[in-house]
């Protein structure tokens, strides 16, 4: 009779904890659920009580344990022997867990798993768990769950388990539902503030909590749970006498206060103290290895290494079959500045090999620099910045080294060539031995200035512009050395180092800090931060992978590039093969970046966009088609340009009506002019070929275009006509997004050509800095002050049907050269 009573009373006094078993005699149900939330939890612990978290995040591998006590003194005065355990594992959105709890007379042994689906802004999963007691046998119990954040200031949540409400010996077992909101006010982790509400609902029914994470790595929390009866079982059931219900007293009204912190990169600890009744109740603790990235309150003594190294791409592009798309820029300056970020990384190596960027003016490139701007963000953290140059290095290798805290490199290599060496073929003369002759007309007495296919030299004013830019650049890069180094460059040492310079001599003038090989620079490093000559590994930021926290769809920003020659109709990519004569440049079509420019503009999630450049232009058709899209979308939302290596001619034609302009002071600009030429191949096939030439034409100027007719004086005011008419329009643009006076954008164009840091001087950028700081504006002026992604617009692939289909068109390839700005 008295095991009757006591298991109606049992029974009677079970309440829903918004969990998974929710009986709440603290054997069956898991402990761990007393200190998580429906809506606001992102755990891998947290699968069973809301399957929805595996499909938040994308979690990698994920090892999440906890350990629960039951205090003597209040849940378990009769003194049994009481711990409730659980390990849980996440790869990717699949979760598997395992309990253990168990008690003097009984033990518990849950095996779950779960499945996860969506993103972070709507997620879903289920889970299922076989859940066996000693002596009374295994219980299935299923779970399903959702998640929605609509944005990243509030979660909703739902669960429901316990599809039976089979009794599981004297433990009862209910079907229950859980609802959750959660707020953070600030959009960010900072201040969390979440409530449950579970049915069915015994007493008050619900729970609130709030998390406080005032710097990234270190949180407190606080839960006020009312969902218990706040009946002690104790008071009629003697404590002799527990019977199968675990210890005699349930959670009544309860307050848990707890501390989080991440005790590196990959490991994150977390304890809490919970009362009821104003006595200590139970302890719980909680330890989490992830292979994500997490932030830190610890300072690291990792030490990072990154290899530039080959052709560093500024598009994103697709693979090609086997063929691997290279690492674009951008994701190079992500990796160094992440360095910056993570506290647990002490020191940052760059293994520096000869290397390239797109489409290059001069010997030293502003994507360099803006290589070199990551490096100096870095240092300027606090964190050392080691380079290694691995190989004979020139201009752009040792100009990025030279950014680095110390320089070294092998005793046998050289540096050379550290200056600017610009060869202008010019090919008139050649042109003319062949018989061709060329239509060429510009409007801008400077537009000619690097057209080397039709003239033979120079004018003297368009000689004294190449030497200006020339000279720019060269006091760039000695400013480099001298301020980055704190030296100054006797005339001596630059004339060495613009030519071969051994590194032991490179050494002695302190242009670099030492001469020996990598070995030996490994354990001089290990021994300048650790205090001991180790040669440890280094880790690749590549491979840190951040263990997000935001909650809904994080922003983007939106990258649309411009590169290559601008031409109408769709973008390509260079070939995947260097193939002679079949067009393995990349060009940038008017259709294709139209088209995701009004994409990214009608895209919600896309709050801005960057445009990049890296262009020296083409078609004056195809720049204007691009100019109008860009307009457009800037009525909708943010537009910001970055100027690459060079955005010249069409390249600044489409970024006019931007509203800033990022450049490196190498970055080359400008050419604000219109020109139009193509050859006059009649003399060539007549004289050298022995072809004759038949032209019959009807209407007074058809043949004004023809490759077989010389502009005679009435051609010339038909052209000159036309190209005022666009160069006006030009300049009116300039004018309109530049905010200049016509008269002034006048003096500006004329087709002369800029450094970024003369540009910047005469309004035609706005400021110094490249991709990354362009977007960082963008996200500001688009009121992003988290979190947010980056989406790349990739240049279209390239494939065999282009090559097996191919024709060439010589009149097509003639009419593409006519007319540029």
């Amino acid at each position: 009779m008295n095991k009757l009573f006591a298991c109606a009373i049992a029974v009677s006094c079970v309440l829903s904890l918004s969990g998974y078993a929710c009986g709440q005699d603290i054997l069956v149900n898991p402990q761990n659920q007393k200190y998580l939330f429906t809506a606001g939890t992102d755990e891998t612990q947290a699968f069973l009580y809301n399957p929805a978290y595996l499909g938040l995040y994308s979690r990698g591998s994920v090892l999440d344990a906890y350990y629960f006590y039951p205090s003597t003194g209040q849940l378990n005065p009769s003194k049994q022997t009481f711990y409730d355990f659980g390990a849980f594992l996440q790869g990717g959105k699949f979760g598997v867990s395992f309990r253990n709890a168990a008690t003097s007379s009984e033990d518990l042994n849950q095996y779950s798993i779960g499945l996860g689906l969506g993103d972070s802004r709507f997620a879903a999963g289920v889970s299922l768990s076989m859940t066996n007691i000693t002596g009374l046998g295994s219980r299935w119990f299923p779970g399903v769950g959702i998640i929605w954040r609509p944005n990243p200031f509030v979660s909703f949540g739902a669960a429901y388990h316990n599809f039976s409400e089979r009794a599981f010996g004297l433990h009862p077992i209910e079907e229950a539902t859980n609802f959750g909101v959660s707020v953070r006010p600030l959009g960010t982790p900072f201040l969390t503030l979440n409530a449950d509400l579970s049915s069915p609902i015994h007493g008050d029914g619900y729970k609130l909590g709030i998390n406080v994470e005032p710097l990234p790595g270190l949180g407190f929390f606080a839960i006020y749970d009312r969902s218990g009866y706040g009946i002690e079982v104790s008071r009629v059931v003697p404590n002799s006498n527990p019977g199968y219900i675990g210890p005699s007293t349930l959670w009544g009204n309860s307050l848990s206060i707890g501390v989080s912190m991440n005790l590196g990169s990959h490991v994150h600890a977390e304890g809490a103290s919970s009362y009821q009744s104003r006595a200590y109740a139970a302890t719980y603790g909680r330890v989490v290895f992830t292979s994500q990235d997490m932030s830190t309150i610890l300072l690291g003594h990792r030490v990072a290494e990154i290899t530039i190294r080959g052709n560093l791409q500024d598009a994103k592009e697709q693979s090609f079959f086997f063929l691997k798309a290279n690492k674009p820029l951008l994701e190079y300056i992500e990796e160094i500045k992440k360095c910056g970020d993570d506290l647990s990384i002490a020191a940052l190596i760059l293994k520096i090999y000869p290397f390239s960027t797109s489409d290059k003016f001069f010997s030293l490139s502003g994507e360099t620099q803006e290589l070199a701007d990551a490096v100096r963000y870095v240092r300027d953290k606090g964190k050392k910045v080691y380079a290694y140059l691995m190989d004979d290095s020139g201009v752009d290798e040792l100009y990025l080294a030279s950014a680095a805290d110390e320089i070294y490199m092998a005793p046998v290599a050289f540096i050379s060539g550290y200056g600017v060496n610009m060869d202008l073929i010019r090919m008139k003369g050649l042109f003319d031995k062949l018989h061709i002759s060329w239509n060429a007309q510009t409007a801008g007495k400077f537009k000619s200035t690097f057209h080397t296919i039709y003239t033979d030299s120079a004018t003297p004013e368009q000689a004294k512009l190449i030497q200006g830019l020339a000279d720019d650049i060269y006091t760039q890069m000695l400013k480099q050395i001298e301020v980055s180094r704190g030296i100054t460059l006797p005339d001596s040492v630059k004339s060495a180092v613009s030519g071969i310079l051994s590194s032991e001599d490179a050494a002695a003038v302190h242009v670099i800090d030492g001469a020996e090989y990598y070995d030996e620079f490994k354990k001089d490093v290990d021994k300048d931060l650790y205090g001991l000559a180790s040669a440890s590994g280094a880790i690749d930021p590549a491979n840190l992978h951040r263990y997000e926290s935001a909650w809904g769809k994080e922003p983007e920003i939106a990258v649309i590039g411009v590169y290559g020659s601008i031409v109408t109709g769709p973008s390509s990519a260079p070939g995947p093969f260097p193939i002679p004569f079949l067009g393995s440049g990349r060009t940038s079509g008017s259709e294709t970046v139209a088209a995701q420019i009004n994409a990214a503009a009608s895209n919600s999630d896309i709050k801005a966009i960057v445009l990049r450049v890296n262009s020296g232009g083409g078609s004056a058709l195809a720049s204007d088609q691009i100019y109008r899209a860009l307009t457009e979308a800037a009525s909708k939302k943010p537009v910001v340009a970055s100027f690459g290596n060079v955005a010249a001619s069409g390249g600044y034609y489409v970024a006019a009506g931007a509203k800033r302009i990022f450049a490196e002071p190498a970055s080359v600009t400008g050419s604000i002019g219109v020109v139009i030429f193509f050859p006059v191949l009649t003399d060539f096939l007549e004289k050298d070929l022995g072809t004759n030439v038949e032209q019959y034409r009807a209407g007074e100027n058809s043949d004004l275009l023809s490759p077989f007719h010389r502009w005679n004086d009435q051609d010339l005011k038909y052209i000159d006509a036309f190209l005022n008419q666009t160069y006006m329009d030009f300049k009116e643009k300039v004018a309109a997004g530049r905010k200049l006076a016509l008269e002034r954008v006048e003096e500006l164009a004329q087709g002369k050509v800029y450094t970024g840091d003369q540009a910047k001087s005469l309004n035609l950028v706005d400021e110094f800095g490249g991709l990354d700081k362009a977007i960082q504006y963008a996200a500001r002026s688009a009121g992003v002050s988290g979190e947010y992604q980056i989406k790349m617009f990739t240049v279209p692939g390239i494939g065999f049907g282009d090559y097996l289909g191919l024709g060439i068109d010589i009149l097509q390839i003639i009419s593409d050269w006519k007319l540029y700005d």
